[in-house]
C-alpha cells in the first residue's frame, strides 16, 4: 500500500467541504471518485459497513440542502484522518450537531467512520 501525500489528503478535505457547502453534488462525487476509484465504504459507528456511494447519495438527499459543514479541526497521521465537524442547520441558524469522523485512505479506497449523536 502506498500512503497518500499529506497535502493531497488535506486538499481533498478542503475541496470536499467547499463542494458540499456550495451544493455541488456531482462535483463532490467526482472528487470522491478521484480518491476512491476502487472502493468507498461508510460506517455509522455501531452499524454495519455500507456501500459508500449509496451512503453518499442518501446523505445528500437527507442533508445536502439543509446542512452546512464546518471543519473545526482535523489531524492527518499517515493514511488516517480524524475530523471534528460542526453540521450547521441552514433552516435554524445557530443550531448544529457535531460529528467526529475517521477516514482511512488506502490504494484507491476510502473507508469513513462517523460518530454522531444518537
Amino acid at each position: 500500500m502506498s500512503t497518500l501525500d499529506h497535502q493531497k489528503i488535506k486538499k481533498f478535505f478542503e475541496e470536499k467541504i467547499l463542494l458540499w457547502n456550495e451544493g455541488k453534488k456531482e462535483e463532490l462525487a467526482a472528487l470522491y471518485l478521484t480518491m476512491a476509484p476502487a472502493q468507498l465504504t461508510f460506517e455509522y459507528v455501531g452499524g454495519p459497513v455500507i456501500d459508500g456511494w449509496k451512503a453518499l447519495d442518501d446523505m445528500w438527499e437527507q442533508f445536502g440542502t439543509n446542512i452546512e459543514v464546518e471543519l473545526i479541526d482535523f489531524l492527518i497521521n499517515g493514511n488516517e484522518v480524524a475530523c471534528y465537524i460542526k453540521n450547521h442547520r441552514r433552516d435554524q441558524p445557530g443550531t448544529y450537531t457535531t460529528t467526529i469522523e475517521i477516514y482511512t485512505f488506502n490504494e484507491g479506497a476510502i473507508h469513513e467512520r462517523y460518530f454522531y449523536p444518537v
